[in-house]
């Protein structure tokens, strides 16, 4: 019979912490250094493990099971949703028809249209303060002479406004 140390117990518990956090996350290397082993030989140790003929199949298994139970949980609350919504539905619907205050009829019908997709047209008026005034041809060309005729006095006085492509 083989004799149990502290060695095999720190081994033992360090392997079924590795497969734990592999299950939730499906990294190696974090699973490593979540055992316990170094951050900078993690990566190496999570391949190790995953190598391993007891620990590898182990800890794939163990993810497929955590994925399982994940989608399976998604699809009963989605399914809790549903139904939920379709109580909700079903009460707008009744309130739309019976309701004693026409007010309450009208919003029960704005709220079913509402999250059927047809939401009334939302418009923004926009109120523009400021005027266009177009200058005149005169005044732009005066303009342009003012801030280009510095630029042609310096490259010398043929008066045209720069190069021309």
């Amino acid at each position: 019979m083989a004799k149990i140390t502290q060695a095999s117990l720190e081994a033992a518990r360090r392997r079924e912490q590795f497969v734990n956090v592999y299950a939730a996350t499906g990294n190696a290397a974090g699973a490593a250094v979540a055992a316990g082993y170094a951050a900078g030989s993690a990566k190496g140790k999570g391949a190790e493990m995953m190598a391993d003929q007891e620990i590898g199949p182990l800890a794939r298994e163990a993810r497929e099971l955590y994925l399982a139970d994940k989608a399976a949980a998604f699809e009963r609350q989605s399914e809790a949703l549903r139904t939920a919504a379709d109580k909700a539905i079903l009460s707008l619907v009744n309130a739309a028809a019976t309701a004693k205050s026409e007010m309450a009829r009208v919003q029960a019908a704005v709220a079913i249209l509402d999250r059927a997709g047809h939401r009334p047209i939302e418009r923004v008026e926009s109120k523009n303060e400021h005027t266009f005034q177009p200058a005149d041809a005169n005044e732009v060309d005066s303009r342009l002479d003012r801030i280009l005729g510095s630029r042609a006095a310096g490259a010398g006085a043929s008066g045209d406004r720069g190069p021309t492509h």
